[in-house]
């Protein structure tokens, strides 16, 4: 919540927020980034389709590999945003 709450605090004061995650339920979430919420728009995900647990394990490893994905993705969007390539 204390991410969220962030977020919503920083676009009140007119800045641009863009929230990054490897997963979003609509179902199962802050009402902020909810369909009708402040950061609705705003939540980028990146990395659902990577597995959360191996066999029930190897939980923080999959965790570590999901939020390296997210990095590398943003890292790349920034690059070809760089480039003059928006898609």
């Amino acid at each position: 919540m204390l991410v969220v709450s962030a977020a919503c605090a920083l676009q009140r004061q007119g800045h641009d927020v863009c929230v990054y995650t490897t997963h979003h339920d609509p179902r199962h979430c802050f009402a902020a980034t909810r369909d009708d919420g402040e950061l609705a728009k705003r939540v980028n995900v990146y990395g659902d389709f990577l597995p959360r647990q191996i066999f029930g394990r190897f939980t923080a490893l999959c965790a570590s590999v999901r939020m390296l994905y997210v990095a590398l993705m943003r890292l790349w969007l920034a690059l070809l945003w760089q480039l003059g390539i928006r898609g």
